[in-house]
C-alpha cells in the first residue's frame, strides 16, 4: 500500500487512481510532445463525470 492510499483510508475518503498506459507524463498539454489526443480525451471524461457526482 502506497503512502498516498494509507493517508485517504485513515481520512476515510473516497478515491480512484486512473492509469492511462502508454501516456506520458503531462499528456494533457496539446503544444508538447508528450501530447496523448486520446488518453487527454479519457482524461476529459472521467474528470467530468468527477465533477457530476461530487459537485451537485
Amino acid at each position: 500500500m502506497g503512502a498516498r492510499h494509507a493517508l485517504h483510508t485513515a481520512a476515510g475518503t473516497t478515491f480512484r487512481t486512473e492509469v492511462y498506459p502508454g501516456a506520458d507524463h503531462g499528456f494533457t498539454q496539446f503544444d508538447t510532445d508528450v501530447y496523448d489526443a486520446g488518453a487527454d480525451a479519457r482524461h476529459w471524461t472521467e474528470l467530468t463525470d468527477l465533477f457530476t457526482r461530487v459537485l451537485r
